[in-house]
């Protein structure tokens, strides 16, 4: 399973309660953030931007929305550098 893919499956696991936060935040951290990005952007086109929202949340993500409706890296954002390289 590619990482943008595992990111899509944690976010709908996480909102059916299947798995903790921690256990999200564990998962998702491992993962590069532009990888993460794809993988929130293809959440939210599927399940839309509330629910994105709850999982960029949840998942303590350094993302945010964009005035296009897509989610992108917020570079100024100290939790950036918690991710591992692409």
């Amino acid at each position: 399973m590619r990482s943008s893919e595992r990111v899509f499956e944690l976010a709908k696991a996480y909102g059916r309660a299947e798995i903790s936060r921690e256990e999200l935040q564990d998962e998702v951290h491992g993962v590069p953030l532009l990888v993460v990005e794809s993988g929130v952007q293809a959440f939210a086109e599927v399940f839309g931007d509330q629910a994105a929202a709850g999982f960029v949340v949840a998942a303590e993500l350094p993302l945010v929305p964009d005035r296009d409706g897509s989610w992108c890296i917020s570079e100024s954002d100290e939790r950036v550098d918690d991710f591992p390289p692409e």
